[in-house]
């Protein structure tokens, strides 16, 4: 059986899966998360052999699979510029964020550290943009157990251009994740207010931007406190 889980605001993904796939069901997996599963056998084939040659990540995995259905497993060529495969990890693996001290708009994509993901060359996707890999030693304290992560980060100021029109051209699944990257443009135009006084129109205008760039599908979570005061 293949699944995917995402987080149920991002639902829109799995469907999307399903109406390409024609077959898989979707259910409720927790309060926050969603699952699509598919078990039908010629389904997996059908999938297996669509994304074959495309995977750069999961690699044994997805050679365990081939192997178990007799495909043989296709080794993937370099990410080319302007690749959908960038939007898609973002859809999966990514997190679009507000950095307020450095007053941008910033791209991060964090996954599981393997030899896979060691090699895995995003630096030719967006031209001229600046493409930063950071390594962390993270720790389970409850469960004793230490990660290796690698998070690919598109976080200078030059970026957020770039990453809106890549992004215009090459859709986000995740309506959460693609409402932040479409609101680059306006806040390009906003960002220069963050240092007005606070009482003037010119702050008002950018703090109700900020205000409904963290409250967009997120109605739930708390304002941060720079926000709030």
């Amino acid at each position: 059986m293949i699944s995917i889980t995402q987080n149920v605001r991002d639902i829109r993904i799995l469907y999307q899966v399903k109406n390409l796939l024609k077959m898989g069901k979707i259910r409720k997996k927790t309060i926050n998360t969603c699952v699509y599963r598919l078990s039908h056998i010629e389904g997996m084939i059908y999938l297996l052999n669509l994304i074959n040659g495309e995977i750069r990540l999961k690699v044994d995995s997805f050679k365990e699979a081939c192997s178990y259905f007799n495909i043989s497993f296709k080794k993937s060529l370099m990410v080319e510029e302007d690749s959908s495969y960038l939007a898609g990890l973002v859809d999966t693996d990514g997190s679009v964020i507000l950095n307020y001290l450095n007053n941008r708009i910033e791209l991060h994509i964090e996954v599981k550290q393997t030899v896979y993901s060691l090699n895995l060359d995003l630096s030719h996707v967006i031209l001229f943009s600046n493409l930063k890999i950071y390594k962390y030693i993270k720790r389970n304290q409850t469960k004793n157990k230490i990660f290796y992560s690698i998070r690919f980060s598109f976080s200078s100021v030059d970026n957020m251009l770039l990453l809106y029109n890549y992004f215009k051209k090459n859709r986000l699944y995740s309506d959460f994740k693609y409402y932040r990257i479409m609101s680059i443009k306006k806040f390009l135009e906003l960002r220069i207010y963050k240092n007005y006084k606070k009482d003037s129109l010119e702050y008002i205008l950018y703090k109700n931007f900020l205000i409904k760039f963290f409250k967009h599908m997120n109605e739930n979570k708390p304002l941060p406190n720079y926000l709030i005061s």
